[in-house]
Parts: C-alpha cells; structure tokens; sequence
C-alpha cells in the first residue's frame, strides 16, 4: 500500500471534475514509476468513517502525479488530504 496526497480536483478549462482528483505519490518521481499504478485502488478517508473509493485512471505529466476517478463527487476540502492507493 502507498501513501499520496491530494493535490485537488481535476479541472479544465471551463468545468470541474469532481469525480476525479489529482494525487502526487510518495515515493514515485517519474511517469515509468506512476503508469504501474494504473487500474489500482484508491481510498480515502474523510471525516470519521467515511471513506471515497475509487481507480486510478491515468497519468498527469510527468512527475509521477495519478489521476483517480471516484465513485461519489468529492467535497470542496478534499485538497491536502492523504490518499491509500492499494496495489
């Protein structure tokens, strides 16, 4: 299992996805590191028990950042926030 954090929602020019979040991983530095973490489970924790499930969908640039795509909208304070993304 690795750590990551939030970077924010992934936006685009005239909308907001927020289904999809952008995650900078710990520990993976380089686009070859992060595209083995394509189709990996992430989850994270918010306020208690609750906690946002989704996949890792694809790569951002090419400094090891993931984008995942959740199953529920992500509330607005989710930047910041520590990811588990589980192999």
């Amino acid at each position: 299992m690795l750590q990551g954090r939030v970077l924010g929602i992934r936006r685009g020019l005239n909308r907001q996805y927020q289904r999809e979040a952008l995650i900078k991983v710990e520990g993976v530095g380089c686009k070859e590191g992060a595209a083995r973490l394509v189709g990996a489970r992430v989850e994270l924790k918010w306020r208690g028990n609750k906690a946002f499930v989704g996949r890792v969908v694809s790569l951002h640039g090419d400094g090891g950042t993931i984008v995942a795509r959740f199953r529920k909208p992500l509330p607005g304070g989710v930047a910041g926030m520590e990811a588990s993304i589980i192999l």
